[in-house]
């Protein structure tokens, strides 16, 4: 690898740093920006178990992430 090649892989690591921050009082934490809210198996909403309702026409959650044993849903698509 060149050296030129070397600074804009630094460059471009650099301005993908995530930042996390956890409540300590409920199961929410704050991801870039954007809260998300921490499940675990038993108590997950029921909008996880379906992309589209056609009967209801309600959307259901299609992004989630696994962190600590949680299942993490963005508190906006709940």
């Amino acid at each position: 690898m060149s050296k030129k090649e070397l600074t804009i892989t630094k460059k471009q690591t650099n301005n993908m740093t995530n930042t996390i921050k956890f409540s300590r009082t409920k199961k929410e934490l704050k991801l870039n920006g954007d809260v998300h809210v921490g499940f675990d198996l038993s108590n997950l909403p029921n909008k996880f178990a379906y992309i589209y309702d056609e009967i209801n026409d309600n959307d259901g959650v299609r992004k989630w992430f696994n962190y600590k044993g949680l299942t993490w849903i963005r508190k906006k698509d709940l």
